[in-house]
């Protein structure tokens, strides 16, 4: 999604001959940014095939070393997706 509305606003720009042009031009824009934002956000949602949306995708495990958190995962991946593009990851912080 970055990308995609990083070039609507380079559009934006470079198709404004002044700056007094660009505000409509600018308005139109966000409005197509969102549009495609949405668009998007339903086709994901159909590609994943979501049956319950307040799931939420962030898990917190106190308490486990990142071994465990990642032989859990890698066993999860094994059995239950097919690409690698829907694979989970983690990310592991220590503190006291």
């Amino acid at each position: 999604m970055g990308l995609c509305t990083g070039i609507f606003a380079a559009t934006a720009i470079t198709s404004a001959p002044t700056l007094s042009a660009l505000v409509p031009i600018a308005v139109e824009m966000v409005l197509v940014a969102f549009r495609a934002g949405l668009y998007i956000s339903k086709m994901a949602d159909i590609l994943e095939n979501v049956t319950d949306e307040s799931e939420s995708w962030t898990y917190l495990v106190p308490e486990t070393s990142e071994g465990e958190v990642g032989k859990i995962l890698t066993e999860f991946h094994q059995s239950n997706v097919r690409t690698q593009f829907f694979q989970g990851f983690y990310l592991f912080l220590t503190g006291k």
